[in-house]
């Protein structure tokens, strides 16, 4: 049975492979002329001089931070000519990558073919048909890694690290996703206030009440077992001892 899973694994990978070189393949068609050329415009005007929050008002500018050097790299060996179309193979790369890293993982909590459609939906998203290297899938790419990184972290502080900058370069994607990973922390911290709460509305309790195990002796008028003895034969050998 190890084995069967062992390929079986090995066969959706190679299937996530193939959907990765068709997704590559369609790269090289179409183009949206508003937001592909907006999300490395940011990048871009960082390479000019200009700086975050002085010069530029929109709260999806430190996405390029991120891609910053990205651009610096691909500028230093090619210049900016074919530029969208590396953001766009760049990020069916990515997507394939974290495709891989949900089947790996979610393979030890189900069986291999639901961690394949995962990880298949994971490569096959992109928000608003554009696949290249916005914000938004970046967002969703990093926040899905991050969730991986916790799930196989248990124990290992290396791993939960990873998660949490994963987390933190999310929220450089998509700025209001702070609000919610503040009030996760919060909810967390303040977890035995909130549990101590619920309990006195609801009047229950998480302590465990220990039965009360104590057996009360009935009413007699035998010595002997007024003394303490119960069992017949010893009883017999209290009673022959004593000249009873």
């Amino acid at each position: 049975m190890e084995r069967r899973g062992k390929k079986s694994i090995f066969l959706y990978a190679a299937l996530l492979t193939v959907l990765a070189a068709g997704l590559c393949v369609r790269a090289l068609y179409g183009f949206c002329w508003s937001d592909e050329s907006f999300y490395l415009t940011f990048a871009q005007r960082l390479w000019n001089g200009q700086q975050l929050i002085l010069d530029e008002w929109h709260p999806v500018q430190f996405y390029s931070a991120i891609f910053y050097p990205v651009l610096t790299v691909y500028k230093f060996f090619f210049g900016t000519e074919g530029i969208y179309l590396f953001a766009r193979i760049l990020y069916v790369v990515l997507s394939w990558g974290v495709s891989l890293f949900v089947l790996l993982t979610f393979r030890k909590y189900t069986k291999p073919f639901p961690a394949f459609l995962c990880a298949a939906l994971v490569l096959s998203y992109s928000r608003g048909n554009i696949w290249g290297l916005s914000y938004y899938n970046l967002f969703l790419l990093l926040t899905i890694t991050a969730l991986c990184l916790l799930l196989r972290g248990r124990g290992r502080r290396g791993l939960l690290l990873l998660s949490g900058l994963c987390l933190g370069f999310s929220v450089l994607c998509v700025p209001y996703f702070a609000l919610f990973v503040l009030l996760a922390v919060g909810l967390t911290g303040c977890k035995d206030v909130l549990k101590g709460i619920v309990h006195k509305v609801t009047g229950t309790s998480d302590e465990v009440q220990e039965e009360d195990t104590t057996r009360w002796a009935e009413q007699t008028s035998d010595p002997l077992i007024i003394q303490g003895i119960a069992d017949p034969s010893a009883k017999f050998a209290t009673a022959t001892a004593d000249g009873c």
